[in-house]
């Protein structure tokens, strides 16, 4: 309510004073492709430059001097990324690509080559007015809420109620008959009216009884307020009333550790030597084959799990993986593998970035399985299954 009153009194000056005070953002300064080539004295520059006059090219007067001592390539910059004021005003005041006279900078004499220029862009308001709107909207937002938040907290601290405070602050207050520590009501689905919040659950479950419970921030700028009105205590469901999900779920650990241990079954057959085809025989499964597989590869069949474990087999071996949902796990082996040749630049540092990327996770797993191992701990078995249940809030994404 308080956001939809923003869009009554925000006008359209408001934006413009705001594009105004903001103009810079909105620009897009002049790049140029700049190369410096450095000289020992000014003397030798000269030189330099009277032999570009007479058709040396840049590159071999650079080559002359002595390419990996005294060649600089910039790169697409604005002049502000030449920290030498004189260098840059030289070559940002070419009219066109070109070279320069000698230049003498802070460090040495140079003589600078534009091979391309870009023209700065000054976006218009009305280009950006949709952009400026929005953005000011949220501000303003973030700043109501932050100015409510305060009015709440007074309230709270003279002895208002929530229900006091929702009609004197005209703000919506949600009243749940029963919601425990994972959002779920009593029947076991989850409390629609309340966002799934991991935070406000646990604001709720550490709430007392008609006592002014700590703000919950929900991120995003978002705060609750809480008061718990009664508390019911924990108690172990009977049994008939939770058989069917015993039985089920009983029923789903008996065939995932059925098909674990035919997947187990599977590979040590294959690593002994059975061809792959007698073995999905004997299963009563199909054989694929995924050709040109790479550590990025992704595909219907192969988890990224899969693939990463792929890249860490000997030629020949096997190995299986957990696919989604659990129920099911895939059974894989290496035909081949294929050296690359050496890859692109951009390519090396991507796989570069993976590989770092998953030695890390593997240094965490590893780490927290041993703390696992020398501590006592507990698993919040319904939080995971509030975060991987697909008929839940996180649609069976979450992570933790």
């Amino acid at each position: 309510r308080h956001v939809d009153t923003i869009f009554e009194i925000l006008g359209r000056e408001d934006d413009r004073e705001s594009f105004d005070a903001r103009s810079r953002e909105f620009n897009t300064p002049e790049t140029r492709v700049v190369e410096q080539i450095t000289f020992a004295d000014k003397e030798a520059a000269q030189k330099g430059f009277d032999a570009l006059k007479g058709g040396k090219t840049f590159d071999a007067l650079a080559d002359e001097q002595g390419r990996e001592d005294r060649f600089i390539s910039y790169g697409d910059v604005a002049s502000t990324a030449i920290l030498d004021s004189a260098l840059a005003k030289a070559a940002f005041t070419l009219k066109e690509p070109g070279f320069t006279e000698p230049v003498s900078g802070d460090l040495s004499t140079s003589i600078l080559r534009v091979t391309k220029i870009t023209p700065a862009v000054a976006q218009k308001f009305e280009d950006v007015k949709a952009q400026v709107r929005t953005e000011l909207i949220q501000e303003r937002a973030v700043t109501r809420v932050a100015d409510l938040y305060d009015q709440i907290e007074d309230d709270r601290g003279k002895g208002l109620t929530l229900e006091d405070i929702s009609s004197k602050r005209d703000v919506n207050l949600t009243e749940v008959a029963a919601v425990d520590s994972s959002g779920k009501a009593p029947d076991g689905t989850f409390v629609k009216e309340l966002p799934q919040n991991p935070a406000l659950q646990r604001g709720i479950s550490g709430a007392e009884i008609d006592l002014n419970a700590d703000p919950v921030e929900l991120g995003g700028d978002s705060f609750a307020f809480v008061e718990v009105k009664a508390i019911t205590p924990e108690k172990l469901r009977p049994f008939d009333e939770v058989k069917d999900d015993v039985t089920s779920a009983w029923r789903a650990a008996e065939e995932r550790l059925s098909v674990t241990k035919a997947a187990e079954g599977a590979v040590d057959k294959l690593n002994g030597g059975a061809p792959i085809a007698d073995v999905a025989k004997a299963l009563e499964v199909e054989v694929k084959t995924a050709d040109k597989l790479k550590r990025a590869s992704r595909t219907d069949d192969l988890p990224s799990g899969a693939v990463g474990r792929l890249f860490s087999l000997a030629k020949g071996r096997a190995a299986s993986a957990e696919l989604l949902g659990g129920q099911n796990r895939v059974v894989f082996v290496v035909t081949d593998i294929t050296t690359p040749d050496k890859p692109l630049d951009a390519v090396a540092t991507l796989i570069e970035n993976q590989v770092s990327n998953q030695i890390g996770e593997e240094m965490v797993a590893e780490y927290l399985q041993a703390l696992q191992s020398r501590y006592d701990v507990e698993v919040d078995q319904e939080a995971i299954v509030q975060a991987t249940d697909p008929a839940g809030p996180a649609g069976g994404r979450g992570s933790f």
